[in-house]
């Protein structure tokens, strides 16, 4: 269900036309939940200063 559900938020971003991209984050440990974000199409940020820690960020361009 978490995966048809970022489905339909990407697809309705995209039909929007006033988004252009998304972003995402789960802890690291928390497997499924960054499976269906790139299964999704979302790319793994590097982490930086900012992002240190236990959560993964993703972010898809539209």
């Amino acid at each position: 269900m978490a995966s048809e559900m970022v489905e339909g938020l990407i697809t309705w971003c995209q039909t929007s036309g006033v988004v252009s991209s998304l972003s995402g984050g789960a802890e690291a440990d928390n497997l499924p939940s960054i499976k269906v974000l790139e299964k999704n199409g979302f790319v793994r940020e590097r982490n930086d200063e900012f992002h240190q820690g236990n959560t993964v960020f993703l972010t898809l361009m539209l």
